[in-house]
């Protein structure tokens, strides 16, 4: 049988979820900056008029939003 790898994607977190059950959140002081959830991925928006319209990543976006220290 094959083995599948999958591949998880990381996004720079907005630092708006509720519920987060992150407990080092760079909103509380901590250090995680990263997200899985493209909803709160600072760099990308919904776009489209439904509820699951497609994300585009946002074209002007400054370079301290996006700065990392990971």
């Amino acid at each position: 049988m094959e083995h599948i790898q999958v591949k998880r994607i990381f996004y720079l977190c907005d630092g708006e979820r509720e519920n987060c059950k992150k407990r080092n959140c760079y909103k509380n002081g901590g250090d995680c900056r990263h997200t899985t959830d493209i909803s709160h991925a600072m760099n990308f928006e919904r776009r489209g008029k439904y509820k699951n319209g497609s994300f585009y990543e946002k074209e002007n976006v400054s370079r301290n939003e996006t700065s990392s220290t990971d």
